[in-house]
């Protein structure tokens, strides 16, 4: 639209579609700002949305399926006590990525008005939502930057990977932040603890707890 009214911002290269594309993702992500839950089935391009999620500090369990892929299950910005409009803000910038996404559904359960009755919202890939999101950063926060950086391309014959394995936690799956891999073959995974409230850290040390990986390292702010 090439539009020449005073103070108006003039965009050569946004065409109709792109509009239409942008209206139909918006109504989507303010769904999800009264989203209690939400639950995404994902059976492909695993790592990209895990990564989304995880950019978009987002409080997220995985679980695997019976079948292939896995499970992602969200507190919704409804059943956060604390930032909750910054948290709808959160979950509409992990949407704008999903869509980008291959073979997923997502079912959310919506609550408009506190005491009516919650609704389900679903979207799948096959639904064709598209967005125009840049590509996703490698770090989701300055600290793992921060250390990656000072720690180098390699140390001791160690190198440095980002979210490169999967743990088995009983019955949930974890993706550490890092995995430290020696020459010899050696392993060790690290996972950076964040703080989010006081339930979601009692939910990760017990999923940590259920880790059954041979060598886990778990980094604690010692506040925490």
């Amino acid at each position: 639209a090439d539009v020449r009214a005073v103070g108006a911002l003039v965009e050569a290269d946004y065409s109709a579609e792109d509009l239409r594309a942008d209206y139909d993702l918006a109504q989507a992500q303010a769904l999800l700002y009264s989203a209690t839950q939400v639950v995404v089935d994902a059976r492909a391009d695993f790592r990209h949305i895990v990564q989304y999620a995880r950019l978009s500090r987002l409080l997220c369990r995985i679980q695997r399926l019976t079948r292939k892929g896995y499970r992602l299950v969200f507190d919704g910005p409804n059943s956060v006590l604390r930032h909750t409009h910054a948290y709808g803000v959160d979950f509409a910038r992990f949407l704008a990525a999903l869509v980008q996404a291959r073979d997923w559904r997502m079912t959310a359960q919506i609550e408009l008005r506190k005491g009516w009755r919650p609704l389900t919202f679903t979207l799948r890939s096959a639904d064709r939502l598209r967005s125009r999101l840049a590509a996703p950063g490698l770090f989701d926060s300055g600290l793992e930057e921060t250390f990656a950086t000072k720690f180098g391309g390699e140390r001791d014959g160690w190198r440095l990977r980002r979210e490169a394995v999967i743990l088995e936690a009983g019955e949930n799956l974890m993706i550490p932040d890092f995995v430290f891999t020696h020459a010899d073959g050696t392993e060790v995974a690290l996972e950076i603890v964040g703080y989010w409230t006081p339930e979601y850290l009692r939910e990760k040390f017990d999923k940590l707890a259920r880790v059954r990986a041979p060598n886990l390292i778990v980094a604690v702010r010692k506040a925490l």
